[in-house]
């Protein structure tokens, strides 16, 4: 058992958990001839975690950041019903240590 001794907003332990958790990402990008795209896919077929950060908003105070340091991506599966290819990763597993596997930030 161990505390959770990180909540937002809080520096008292909110509560205790016990076991695994599970952090998984799932995202679609359309296909591209660029080295960052081909480095995901590469990543992808071995199995080598990369990083992924998202961020939502563009003004102070209406951002929202979400970082995975560690994600490992699954090999995507394609999409040509359009005219241009689309690449759907699905159940790609961040791996982490005690709890930081995700960072949230809001600014």
């Amino acid at each position: 058992m161990e505390f959770r001794d990180q909540e937002f907003g809080s520096t008292i332990h909110a509560s205790s958990f016990a076991g695994e958790r599970d952090v998984s990402l799932r995202f679609s990008l359309f296909e591209k001839d660029d080295a960052a795209t081909q480095a995901l896919y590469s990543s992808a077929r071995s199995q080598t975690p990369v990083s992924v950060m998202f961020q939502l908003g563009q003004k102070a105070g209406q951002l929202l950041g979400i970082w995975m340091k560690s994600v490992i991506p699954e090999v995507p599966e394609l999409d040509d019903r359009d005219t241009r290819v689309q690449w759907r990763f699905r159940e790609s597993r961040a791996t982490g240590v005690k709890n930081d596997e995700i960072f949230i930030a809001l600014g």
